[in-house]
């Protein structure tokens, strides 16, 4: 089966490099599609798994590297790479030229196999009722992996939904098919949430509320990413309602006290709160003992709090991070269980449902807590209630790249904006509240082959 996927897999990624910056040139002559593309609805699926490079499997890492989640020492700085340094400490011009930028490649790769899969399926018949059904499924994850590359490209590439008029601002090129002839503009921010709401709906109406393996989309999964990303649009009422759909599929959540905390890696990637496995694009930051978590973060952690010794190690010159829902190295960026509870807790408070997003709050961190160490805790006003949710989403949700995220939506209100520092050497780098910076320059490749516009950086 492996050969037969990757007879598959690897005609399909000659294919996919004309989507690439810089390939265009050199692929005069297109191969005929009806040659290369699998057919069948087992084809189709293996397409979508990727036993071979798990590229579907994968988030953005630059926006971990910009957040305030960590900060590097004095020996990590050295073995960055230029572009590490870049994204470090903001600058400018980050990819300064790069002819190849995996946080656009890799999810315009993950876009292109989803639409051969979404051209092809409707073409294969379907001999018993099993088969429909497999079929329905195989659609479901298509349309779930367009939507999830849409929103981590929408993430880096283009602006904050409510810092300006979403109609009017860019959003991202929409690939809606598998023609890598075609150029395509950019979208409005606008289009392209209402695209990945879009996906995100027809998925949550095809998928099984648990898939087979962590790797693949469920309804649950479908519904925590609309969840995110009506989060992130504001739209708090629909945020809660697909948080509520998905605990409603799957309700999981994971007591610390009974993680065993010797293994290097706690957590492993096939737990129980784990709805989408994606690990983040690998770096070598990733790989250092010298990037530290950040100090004013480690210290709100409070006594009996078992993620002080279940997400940190000690190192030279401070605390490393561990806590990754992947049971390796690599960092997690999919979808759990955890963080679908807390942005329920937020809309709540929001909405102003105090007693509600109380009673969340306790049995979410209560399972974080040594025995007889949290006690309940009530909200009387949405202010303060507001303050103690984000703090907890802060501590449960970092080096995931939701910590860039929540800075770009969080930066839209006066009161919770925040002016990111980095000290290397003698020199301080600073990243104001809405800055234009918070949105990564489109590869400039994509610029020159393409004609897209470019994002402003101040």
């Amino acid at each position: 089966m492996k050969n037969t996927i990757s007879n598959i897999l690897y005609p399909l990624l000659l294919l996919a490099f004309a989507i690439l910056p810089g390939c265009a040139e050199f692929l005069d002559v297109k191969p005929d599609i009806s040659m290369v593309v699998p057919g069948t609805v087992d084809e189709l699926e293996a397409l979508l798994d990727d036993d071979v490079l798990r590229s579907m499997n994968m988030g953005p890492g630059i926006p971990v590297l910009s957040s305030d989640d960590l900060f590097a020492g004095e020996g990590a700085l050295p073995s960055f790479s230029n572009l590490e340094r870049n994204v470090y400490t903001w600058q400018r011009d980050v990819f300064a030229g790069q002819p190849g930028v995996t946080e656009w490649n890799v999810p315009y790769q993950q876009v292109f196999n989803a639409n051969l899969v979404l051209e092809r399926i409707g073409k294969v018949v379907a001999r018993t009722a099993a088969e429909e059904a497999k079929k329905n499924t195989v659609k479901g994850r298509a349309l779930f992996y367009r939507a999830f590359a849409f929103h981590c490209l929408a993430e880096s590439f283009a602006a904050p939904y409510g810092a300006s008029d979403p109609a009017s601002t860019p959003g991202i090129p929409l690939r809606l098919n598998a023609n890598v002839n075609d150029l395509v503009p950019r979208s409005s921010l606008r289009d392209t949430y209402a695209a990945i709401i879009s996906d995100l709906r027809g998925a949550a109406e095809l998928l099984p509320p648990v898939a087979d393996f962590r790797s693949r989309p469920s309804r649950a999964a479908a519904h925590a990413l609309l969840a995110r990303v009506y989060l992130l649009m504001g739209d708090y009422a629909s945020s809660l309602a697909h948080a509520e759909k998905s605990l409603a599929d799957n309700p999981a959540l994971l007591d610390y006290k009974t993680v065993d905390g010797s293994p290097a890696f706690p957590f492993s990637g096939n737990q129980q709160e784990v709805l989408f496995q994606s690990i983040v694009t690998a770096y070598g930051f990733l790989f250092s003992n010298e990037v530290f978590v950040d100090g004013g973060l480690l210290s709100s952690y409070a006594e009996g709090d078992l993620r002080r010794e279940l997400f940190f190690s000690q190192g030279h010159g401070g605390a490393v991070f561990r806590g990754n829902y992947t049971g390796q190295v690599f960092l997690f960026s999919g979808l759990a269980t955890d963080e679908v509870r807390i942005t329920r807790m937020e809309c709540l408070v929001r909405l102003g449902r105090l007693q509600e997003a109380a009673s969340a709050y306790n049995e979410f961190v209560g399972s974080r807590y040594a025995a007889g160490a949290f006690g309940p805790v009530s909200f009387s006003d949405a202010v303060s209630a507001l303050d103690t949710v984000l703090s907890e989403r802060r501590k449960s949700l970092l080096y995931r790249g939701i910590r860039w995220m929540d800075l770009r939506r969080l930066n839209t209100d006066p009161v919770r904006a925040q002016t990111l520092r980095r000290t290397v050497g003698e020199e301080v780098f600073e990243l104001q509240p809405g800055s234009l910076r918070y949105t990564f320059p489109i590869p400039d490749s994509e610029i020159s082959l393409n004609g897209l516009e470019q994002n402003p950086r101040d």
